[in-house]
């Protein structure tokens, strides 16, 4: 009986080889699970670390809005009551906020610029050569200025207007521009003139010409004009605006930046010295942003 007993042990134990295989097994699915619990913390540390950064970036941008959104406004009050406010040529000013963030402000009198719906063929085409346009083609786009923002359909060489330009899924307007941002609309605008007219064109003067006090040393530039120039008289308006447009670029301590752009009008009203008329981002400006501002923005 002790002898049948053993060999019936000896039959129930597993093997050396199967004791090896199991071991091997358990250690394969232990490393597995290891690595599965690594992956999912790794896993949440990251998304963790994403969310935290996301957040993070959220509260910058909401900083630089913010200072840049209150400098358009302090501007516009220094404007209004004509105290303290910067030239209104569309120079940049550099100043410090009081929490180390940088900022540059320009305001540009809106007299000093060309009125896109009123401004003489002459004047568009002077300003148009003087941004590198050939002659003949900077002819053909005044007339396409006029033909977009005229009410018939007829060309000004007496055709019928197009009811599509080429390439496009449009044609004229066939009113008064509403948005100097319009021009892209036109054919054969490039993004570089179209950049160039954008800060040197305005809607709201209604003048004919423009006004040399307040005009942006590039439009003077590129008409070949100084602010004393008699030379070209012919596109002087004698008188300033009521409409600023103000622009604010902000950049915090982390580098974090935000572009504010604003068109006001001064109404002379004690409760209220100002409305705003448009209102929204833009392009950093790079040109503006050379110097290290040292001046304090709140100062009176």
């Amino acid at each position: 009986m002790d002898e049948a007993a053993t060999i019936a042990n000896q039959r129930r134990r597993p093997s050396r080889g199967a004791r090896r295989q199991n071991e091997g097994f358990v250690l394969v699915l232990v490393i597995w699970l290891s690595g599965l619990l690594a992956a999912f913390a790794i896993s949440v540390t990251v998304s963790v670390r994403s969310h935290a950064l996301y957040a993070r970036n959220a509260v910058s941008e909401i900083r630089a809005k913010g200072i840049a959104d209150g400098l358009v406004q302090l501007t516009g009050l220094r404007v209004a009551h004509q105290e303290a406010a910067p030239p209104a040529d569309g120079r940049w000013l550099a100043c410090r906020w009081p929490d180390g963030a940088q900022a540059w402000v320009a305001v540009q009198d809106q007299s000093g610029l060309v009125d896109l719906t009123t401004a003489s063929p002459r004047l568009m085409t002077a300003l148009l050569e003087g941004l590198g346009i050939p002659p003949s083609a900077a002819e053909e786009m005044v007339t396409a200025m006029r033909d977009f923002r005229d009410a018939d359909s007829i060309s000004d060489f007496g055709r019928d207007e197009p009811e599509v330009y080429p390439g496009r899924d449009f044609g004229p307007k066939n009113a008064p521009f509403e948005a100097v941002e319009e021009l892209d609309q036109l054919p054969g605008m490039t993004p570089a003139l179209f950049a160039e007219l954008r800060s040197l064109t305005t809607i709201h003067t209604q003048q004919t010409g423009f006004y040399f006090g307040t005009a942006p040393e590039r439009l003077l530039q590129v008409l070949g004009l100084t602010r004393t120039s008699v030379a070209g008289l012919s596109f002087s308006s004698p008188q300033s605006s009521r409409v600023r447009s103000i622009t604010v670029a902000v950049q915090i301590t982390d580098s974090t930046r935000f572009v504010r752009h604003a068109t006001i009008e001064r109404t002379d009203q004690p409760l209220r010295p100002f409305v705003v008329l448009t209102w929204d981002g833009g392009g950093w400006p790079f040109y503006a942003a050379q110097a290290t501002a040292v001046t304090p923005c709140m100062t009176s």
